[in-house]
């Protein structure tokens, strides 16, 4: 009998290939399954937005007269959403791909997913600071335009649409159809602000 041979040492650098291989799989499938509920998120999202057609139909006279309050609301609420979500996370620290994550944050959750991985940042991450920014805006909104004593249903409608979307949205038909209406009107436009703006003020 000949004599028992060792086996070969372990290549380090193979190892490392085959974990980072094996991380890079379990990632793509997490993104896949947070693409597969956001898509459930967008059809269901399609009826929602139709359905405010009909009091931003009723508001109609309204919001031509509010068509300037309008376009600066929203124009000033998509800068200043981009400049906060990126550039204050990155002078707190956070890495350039948690700033990108989080600063397409005002607009709807299929938006921002894309626009995020557009500019460097994480779908999932997006989706995350997207509810946060919807559910806070809803729930501490209204009662900070109570503090600063925003009484103008148009401006409330408006205020909630930017800052927080759909969830701010709803929360604004429960105050009435003005605001809503407002807020409906301004989580589109915000939307496609964002998308316009972000490649500008994100490197």
């Amino acid at each position: 009998m000949g004599a028992l041979r060792a086996p070969p040492p372990a290549d380090p650098a193979a190892h490392h290939r085959d974990r980072d291989q094996h991380r890079a799989g379990r990632g793509r499938y997490r993104l896949h399954g947070v693409r597969e509920r956001a898509s459930i998120l967008t059809i269901l999202l399609g009826p929602a937005t139709v359905a405010l057609a009909l009091p931003l139909h009723r508001q109609a006279s309204h919001v031509k007269e509010a068509a300037p309050m309008v376009l600066g609301a929203v124009l000033v609420g998509a800068f200043f959403s981009i400049i906060s979500g990126y550039w204050v996370t990155l002078w707190l620290g956070g890495s350039t791909e948690l700033a990108a994550s989080m600063a397409p944050k005002s607009a709807t959750t299929p938006i921002a997913m894309a626009l995020a991985e557009q500019i460097g940042g994480l779908a999932p991450l997006a989706v995350l600071f997207v509810m946060v920014a919807g559910l806070a805006g809803a729930v501490i909104g209204p009662k900070i335009l109570d503090l600063v004593r925003v009484t103008d249903p148009r401006a409330r409608g408006l205020a909630m649409g930017v800052a927080s979307h759909g969830v701010g949205t709803s929360r604004a038909f429960q105050e009435g159809q003005t605001q809503g209406a407002f807020s409906g009107l301004a989580m589109g436009l915000t939307g496609l602000t964002v998308s316009l703006i972000i490649t500008w003020l994100v490197p």
